[in-house]
C-alpha cells in the first residue's frame, strides 16, 4: 500500500462508519449526503459496496433519478456490483418498471469479466421474467446457466448456484407446494418473535447465516445485508443476495465471521443435538434458536428429541442462554427461543428495541470489511 492509501484508509472508515450509523438510525437524507461526499472524494482504494449504500439511501427517500444518477457513474468507473444492482432494480420494481430494470442488469451483466456476477445478474433477469409470467424466457436463461457450469471444477459455490438455478426452473415449470407450506406457517406466533430478535440483534451485522433452512425465507427477515449465507444439507434457501450453501454443517467453514446466526425449528431432529450445539457456539458470535417446548415423544414422528426445555437446552450447549423465551401460539403449542451470546454469559434482562441491549447491539460491529 502507498502513503495515500495509508493516509486515506482511516478516514475512509470513519466517513463509512458514521454514514453505515445514519443508515441504521433511519436518517436517509444525512446518510445520503455522506455516502455521496464519500463516493466523490476519489479514495483511492474506496469499496465498490459504497455505491449501493448512496443507492440504497437515495431509494428510502424515493429518489429514483439519483438512484439512476448513482448506476450511471458506478458504470463508468467500472464499480457496478451485484448489491447496487440489487438497489437500482428496487427503484425500478417500485415505479413498476420491470422493462427498465430488466435493461440495467444486463447492462451490468454485458459489462462484467467476472462469471459469477454475470450468473447473479442473469439469475436477476431470469427472476423478474418469471415473476412477469415470461415463464418461457427464464427457463432459457436459466437453462444456459446450467450449461455454463459443465466446463468449470465443481466446487460447492457452484454446486449451490446449480442447485438455485434447477430449483428455479422447478418452479415455473411444475406445479410447487412450498408457497403453500410456508404460508400457513409464516403466521406462526414463534416466527415473529424470532423476526423482531433478528431485527434488534443483527442491526449493524454485515454477516448472517441460517442454520438448517430446508428452503424457508428466515433470512429475509434479516433485511439489506452484506453477507447472508442459508446452509442446508440438501435444501438452502434461494435468493437474490443469498449464498445458498448445499453442505453438512458439522464441516461447513464460513468463508468470513459470522456475526449472527439462526436455526429455527432444527434442533430437534438433530442424532447428535449437543455436538450441534456445541458448533453453533464455535461458529457463531451470536445465535438465535427455537424448539418445541415440552412437546411429547410421538406428537410429532419427524422429531427425534423430544420434552425438551431449558434445562435441556443448558445442557447441550454446555451453558445457559443470554436470553430466552417461550411463545404460545392459539393452538396452544410453545417453542422455546434463545439467544446465546459467546462474548459474554451475562443475562440479558429485555431485548425490547428501545432498551440499553438493543441500542449496544445497533452499534456492536465495526465496518472495518466492510464493502470487501
Amino acid at each position: 500500500m502507498n502513503n495515500k492509501d495509508s493516509d486515506e484508509t482511516p478516514a475512509m472508515i470513519n466517513a463509512i462508519d458514521e454514514a453505515s450509523a445514519l443508515m441504521n438510525k433511519g436518517e436517509w437524507s444525512k446518510a445520503s449526503e455522506l455516502w455521496r461526499d464519500i463516493v466523490y472524494a476519489k479514495y483511492t482504494s474506496m469499496p465498490r459496496g459504497v455505491y449501493a449504500r448512496l443507492a440504497a439511501s437515495y431509494g428510502k427517500q424515493d429518489l429514483y433519478e439519483d438512484v439512476q444518477t448513482v448506476f450511471d457513474d458506478a458504470l463508468k468507473k467500472n464499480a457496478i456490483s451485484p448489491d447496487l444492482i440489487r438497489e437500482v432494480v428496487k427503484s425500478y420494481q417500485a415505479q413498476d418498471n420491470s422493462p427498465r430494470a430488466r435493461e440495467i442488469i444486463m447492462q451490468a451483466a454485458r459489462k462484467t469479466k467476472k462469471p459469477d456476477e454475470k450468473r447473479q445478474y442473469l439469475s436477476m433477469v431470469a427472476a423478474i421474467d418469471g415473476d412477469n409470467s415470461h415463464e418461457s424466457a427464464a427457463v432459457q436463461i436459466l437453462n444456459g446457466l446450467i450449461k455454463s457450469f459443465g466446463s468449470e471444477p465443481v466446487s460447492n459455490d457452484v454446486k449451490a448456484t446449480a442447485a438455485f438455478v434447477t430449483k428455479r426452473i422447478d418452479k415455473l415449470t411444475t406445479a410447487d407446494d412450498w408457497d403453500n407450506y410456508w404460508r400457513l406457517r409464516k403466521k406462526f406466533v414463534y416466527l415473529h418473535v424470532c423476526r423482531r430478535l433478528v431485527e434488534v440483534i443483527a442491526a449493524s451485522a454485515n454477516a448472517v447465516a441460517d442454520i438448517g433452512s430446508n428452503g424457508s425465507p428466515i433470512l429475509d427477515f434479516y433485511g439489506d445485508i452484506e453477507s447472508k449465507f442459508s446452509v442446508d444439507i440438501d435444501n438452502p434457501y434461494q435468493a437474490d443476495g443469498v449464498i445458498s450453501v448445499v453442505e453438512d454443517f458439522y464441516v461447513w467453514e464460513p468463508p468470513v465471521p459470522i456475526q449472527v446466526a439462526t436455526c429455527l425449528q432444527v434442533i430437534e431432529h438433530v442424532p447428535d443435538p449437543a455436538k450441534f450445539c456445541r458448533r453453533m457456539l464455535e461458529l457463531f458470535e451470536l445465535s438465535i434458536v427455537s424448539v418445541p417446548f415440552m412437546e411429547p415423544a410421538g406428537l410429532n414422528l419427524e422429531h427425534i428429541n423430544n420434552d425438551i426445555n431449558l434445562e435441556t437446552l443448558i445442557s447441550w450447549f454446555g451453558r445457559a442462554p443470554n436470553f430466552h423465551y417461550i411463545a404460545q401460539e392459539l393452538s396452544g403449542e410453545e417453542r422455546i427461543i434463545c439467544v446465546y451470546d459467546r462474548e459474554t454469559e451475562d443475562s440479558f434482562p429485555n431485548l425490547h428495541e428501545q432498551g440499553l441491549m438493543a441500542q449496544k447491539f445497533m452499534y456492536r460491529w465495526s465496518i472495518e470489511d466492510f464493502g470487501g
